[in-house]
C-alpha cells in the first residue's frame, strides 16, 4: 500500500468493497407520522374531483389485463396465499396527471376506509442508501374495535390492510390484506370483492 493510500486510510478508515455497500443499512434523514397540511390537503380535493376518476379506471383496467396476461402498463403483481392477498403496480406509469404520487396511496385508504374500516397507524420514512433519496409511506387499516368486542368469532371482512407507497427510482404502490385463520374468526370476505369495491 502507498503512503497516500496509507494516509487516506488513516483519516478516513477503510472503503467499503461494492459488496459492503450494497448490503449497508439506509441512513435514516426523517421519519414520523404522515401528517398532510391544509395546503396539501386543498391540492389533494381539487386533484381529487379533477383525476381521482380517471385513475381508479386506469387502475381496474391495468388490473383486468394483468389477470388475463395481457400487456398493461403499471406492470400488477399479485400475491395470493392461503392467509394474505395483495397487489402492487408501478404508480410512476400512471398516464392518470399525478403531481404527488401520494394522491394514489390516499385515494385507496379513503375507498378502502368505504368499505368500513378504520386507520389505526399511518407512518413514513426518509432514507439514503447508495447516494439515492428513498421514501416510503405506510397506513394500517383494521375493521373498528368495537367489531371485536364479545364472545368470537368476530367480522374480520377483508383482514388487516396495509397500504404501502414507496418512492425511489420508480414508484410502487402496494396493498395486503392479511386474514386470520383461527375459529375466533369468521371467513373473510373474498378479496376479488376488496378489489372490485376499491377499483369499481
Amino acid at each position: 500500500m502507498s503512503f497516500a493510500n496509507e494516509v487516506i486510510k488513516k483519516l478516513f478508515g477503510q472503503p467499503l468493497s461494492e459488496n459492503q455497500s450494497i448490503h449497508s443499512e439506509p441512513f435514516i434523514i426523517d421519519l414520523g407520522r404522515i401528517q398532510r397540511s391544509e395546503k396539501e390537503l386543498e391540492a389533494y380535493y381539487e386533484w381529487k374531483h379533477k383525476h381521482a376518476s380517471d385513475l381508479i379506471f386506469e387502475f381496474k383496467q391495468n388490473s383486468l389485463f394483468s389477470r388475463q396476461n395481457l400487456t398493461e402498463r403499471l406492470n400488477f403483481v399479485w400475491l395470493n396465499t392461503s392467509t394474505a392477498n395483495g397487489f402492487q403496480l408501478d404508480l410512476s406509469e400512471a398516464k392518470t396527471p399525478l403531481e404527488h404520487h401520494w394522491y394514489g396511496l390516499e385515494l385507496l385508504k379513503e375507498r378502502i376506509v368505504i368499505q368500513g374500516y378504520i386507520t389505526t397507524h399511518s407512518e413514513y420514512s426518509v432514507t439514503e442508501k447508495l447516494n439515492e433519496i428513498h421514501k416510503k409511506e405506510w397506513y394500517y387499516l383494521k375493521t373498528p374495535h368495537h367489531n371485536r368486542i364479545g364472545n368470537p368469532p368476530f367480522e374480520q371482512r377483508f383482514g388487516n390492510i396495509q397500504l404501502e407507497l414507496n418512492e425511489a427510482s420508480k414508484t410502487k404502490l402496494k396493498l395486503t390484506a392479511t386474514t386470520y385463520s383461527d375459529r375466533n374468526y369468521h371467513q373473510p370476505l373474498p378479496f376479488d370483492q376488496l378489489i372490485e369495491a376499491i377499483f369499481g
